[in-house]
C-alpha cells in the first residue's frame, strides 16, 4: 500500500506541474503576442465595415486616376503591398496587411513593453521596414516639395479629400495632434485631387473654413495615391525617422492610437 501510496502521490506532483506549466506558458504567449501600437495601427479588410462606405463610391476617382497617370511614376517605384504595409512588429509577428478600412477606427492604444528586450526588438523590426517611396506633391504656392524633404523626423501623411466624410471627421483629431506635435512630427496633409470632381480650391475653401492649420500639399499629378495605392480615403501612412514605412492605414484614424503610434516612432528615434 505504500507503494502505491507513492506512486499516486507523484502522479499528483506530476500533474499539478504539467498544469502550473501550462499556466505559466498561456500568460507569456499572451504577453509576446500583445501588438505594438503602430501593429494596432494598420488595418485589414477583413475588419471594414462603415469605415469604408463613406469612400468606396468616390475612391474609383482615385483609382481612375492612377491608371491615367501611371506614367509619372516609374514601374519598378509602385508600391507594393508588402513595402506599403506596416513594417514594425515588435512582437516578432508580420501582423501587417495593406488593404481595407476599419470602422471608424478599431485602432487600440498599446505600447511598447517596458521589459530588457524592448530596445533590441524594436532595433530589429524597425530595420526590416521597407523604405518609402518617395513622390511629388505641391504646397498652397504650387511649388514642388517631395517626401523625401521631410525625412530625418517622423512623418504623418494624409490623404484626404472634401467629398470624404471620414476625413473630414478626423480631420480634428489630427489638428490637436498637429498642434502637441507639430515640433518633432512632419505632417503632411495630402489634398487627393482630380481637377475637377476635387480641386485644389476646393480644398483651400474647406481648410480656411474650419480653420486648420496643419500643412495641406496638392496631389495635382494624382503621384502619391499612385505610388502608395491608395484606392480608398481616407488613407493614413507613418513614416519613421529614417524614411521607411512604419505603418499604412486606409480608413478613419481617431487620436489616441495616432499618439500612441507617434509617441513609439518618437521613442525609436531617441533611443537611435
Amino acid at each position: 500500500m505504500k507503494k502505491y501510496g507513492k506512486t499516486i502521490g507523484l502522479l499528483a506532483v506530476l500533474i499539478l506541474l504539467v498544469a502550473g506549466a501550462g499556466i505559466a506558458y498561456t500568460a507569456l504567449k499572451d504577453q509576446v503576442d500583445a501588438p505594438s501600437a503602430l501593429d494596432q495601427m494598420t488595418q485589414t479588410e477583413d475588419g471594414s465595415e462603415e469605415g469604408q462606405d463613406d469612400t468606396v463610391e468616390e475612391s474609383d476617382a482615385v483609382e481612375d486616376g492612377t491608371a491615367e497617370d501611371g506614367g509619372a511614376v516609374e514601374e519598378d517605384s509602385t508600391a507594393e503591398e508588402d513595402g506599403v504595409v506596416e513594417a514594425d512588429d515588435a512582437a516578432g509577428e508580420d501582423s501587417a496587411e495593406k488593404d481595407g478600412a476599419a470602422e471608424g477606427s478599431e485602432t487600440a492604444e498599446a505600447g511598447q513593453d517596458a521589459d530588457s528586450g524592448t530596445d533590441a526588438e524594436a532595433d530589429d523590426t524597425s530595420s526590416q521596414r521597407q523604405q518609402a517611396v518617395d513622390f511629388t506633391v505641391f504646397d498652397a504656392e504650387g511649388q514642388e516639395v517631395k517626401l523625401s524633404d521631410f525625412f530625418g523626423k517622423p512623418v504623418v501623411v494624409n490623404f484626404w479629400a472634401t467629398w470624404c466624410g471620414y476625413c473630414k471627421q478626423e480631420m480634428p483629431d489630427f489638428q490637436e495632434v498637429y498642434e502637441e506635435y507639430k515640433d518633432q512630427v512632419h505632417f503632411l496633409m495630402i489634398q487627393s485631387t482630380d481637377g475637377s470632381r476635387e480641386t485644389k480650391e476646393m480644398g483651400e475653401a474647406y481648410i480656411q473654413e474650419e480653420g486648420y492649420s496643419f500643412p495641406v500639399y496638392y496631389d495635382e499629378n494624382r503621384e502619391a495615391v499612385y505610388v502608395y495605392s491608395v484606392y480608398s480615403l481616407p488613407t493614413t501612412i507613418l513614416l519613421d525617422a529614417e524614411g521607411r514605412v512604419a505603418a499604412y492605414n486606409p480608413g478613419l484614424v481617431e487620436k489616441e492610437p495616432l499618439t500612441a503610434a507617434i509617441e513609439t516612432l518618437l521613442e525609436e528615434q531617441e533611443s537611435g
